[in-house]
């Protein structure tokens, strides 16, 4: 089980389109844009050496193991998406993200928020859940990506063990949003 934190340089938020309250929200949590440009790595090497360790691929791949948990995961996914092609266009529809989804990450995706949904009196938001559900803030947490995809995780496994019996295939592939 792991958890990926990837700190990018190549954000600059006075050329490129983004959220003034996402960029204040991660300033607040200690994120310094100024220092990444700096010490960040590029999203070209983070896209070679996801191809090259294996945990990305250009070929489709059906019913491999490994697996991609997210939470309210879509805008994060063609984020991904974005840095393994080089920033090439998304599709435009659904069904061919889904298709691009299937053929990087394989068939492997799920969306916590999209399992969450399912199951009676669920609270809504990440940390909601995962307080509902036992689990507690990993100690010293910022609360940026890595933290995040502990909880997403963590919450993964209780779900699909403590509230769904174990099959979890019908929330392959449904991200949050796209369905």
């Amino acid at each position: 089980l792991d958890a990926w934190e990837f700190n990018l340089r190549d954000f600059r938020p006075q050329a490129d389109p983004h959220d003034e309250n996402s960029h204040a929200y991660l300033a607040g949590r200690g994120l310094d844009v100024g220092v990444l440009r700096d010490h960040g790595v590029s999203a070209d090497v983070l896209s070679k050496k996801l191809f090259e360790s294996g945990l990305i691929s250009a070929r489709p791949r059906r019913g491999r193991s490994r697996s991609w948990i997210t939470y309210a995961g879509a805008y994060h996914v063609a984020y991904l998406l974005k840095i393994v092609t080089g920033g090439a266009p998304l599709p435009r529809d659904v069904a061919g993200f889904n298709g691009a989804v299937r053929r990087y990450l394989g068939d492997q995706v799920y969306d916590v928020a999209r399992m969450a949904a399912d199951c009676l009196d669920m609270p809504l938001g990440l940390e909601s859940i995962a307080a509902h559900l036992g689990f507690h803030p990993p100690l010293g947490s910022p609360r940026l990506a890595a933290a995040a995809g502990v909880h997403a995780l963590q919450v993964f496994m209780r779900l699909k063990y403590g509230k769904l019996g174990g099959d979890v295939r019908r929330y392959r592939g449904l991200l949050e949003g796209l369905h």
